[in-house]
């Protein structure tokens, strides 16, 4: 995978297709990412990693353990008065108020 700017990214998965090593080079910089421990903190459905390094050039320059993590929450919302409730999916624009 590359960037914008064509800074080729790349990673690794772990067996349960979760990621488990990202790194990346800018300019003379290897710039790397280490995930594991990976956890559903809430009961969500959503894995976050409770042990994160991130390292340049090979030396560490932080060492996080995650003790706790938040998805964002499903919210239902109510459909906007200009959509129609029944038929048809349409596009509708809605002005500024």
């Amino acid at each position: 995978m590359a960037l914008r700017d064509g800074t080729e990214v790349k990673g690794l998965l772990g067996t349960q297709n979760l990621t488990t090593h990202v790194e990346m080079k800018i300019g003379a910089q290897l710039l790397s990412a280490d995930y594991a421990g990976y956890k559903d903190f809430r009961d969500y459905g959503v894995m976050f990693p409770s042990r994160i390094v991130q390292k340049v050039d090979g030396r560490i320059i932080a060492d996080l353990t995650v003790t706790e993590a938040l998805a964002n929450p499903y919210l239902i919302f109510p459909p906007p008065k200009e959509r129609a409730t029944s038929g048809p999916e349409r596009h509708v624009t809605v002005a500024p108020s």
